[in-house]
């Protein structure tokens, strides 16, 4: 009877030793995974402040084309208003008035199209930079866990 509370003892005691092996490699492996999906957020992450600095980068080039733009609009109309109205005062002639105007309107009407143009050109231009730059970040980041997944743990 002894014998067999001996055997009975020492089996229980290989089953603990080998219980409390498997948890500490359990719980080894358990730190490893919180390690590489704590990684792969953090790719994750960084793709995305990326991407969000690209875009506010893009986002400024297009308010300073913009806002650049109407400035040299407004000095263009002022200077072309100040010289064709000195042209209409020093004018000696009707004809040479009316050819004046004439040439202003179509001035106007030429340097309007010219920056609604460039408006809608800039536009454009930010919407579609916008899309090859999420297309980009996407793929980007679709490699970068892919290679974070096949990565040795």
């Amino acid at each position: 009877m002894m014998m067999l509370a001996g055997l009975l003892a020492l089996l229980c005691t290989g089953a603990v030793a080998a219980a409390a092996h498997l948890t500490r490699q359990n719980q080894r492996a358990l730190r490893r995974l919180g390690c590489r999906l704590a990684s792969g957020v953090s790719v994750i992450q960084k793709g995305q402040l990326e991407l969000q600095e690209t875009r506010n980068r893009n986002r400024l080039l297009e308010e300073t084309v913009r806002s650049g733009a109407a400035a040299v609009e407004t000095v263009h109309r002022t200077i072309a208003s100040t010289t064709f109205e000195v042209i209409d005062r020093l004018a000696t002639s009707e004809k040479f008035r009316a050819n004046a105007q004439q040439v202003r309107r179509t001035h106007d009407n030429t340097s309007r199209t010219f920056y609604r143009s460039l408006r809608s050109t800039n536009k454009t231009l930010h919407v579609l930079a916008d899309v090859i730059l999420s297309n980009k970040a996407k793929k980007r980041r679709s490699q970068l866990l892919k290679k974070n997944n096949s990565d040795p743990a």
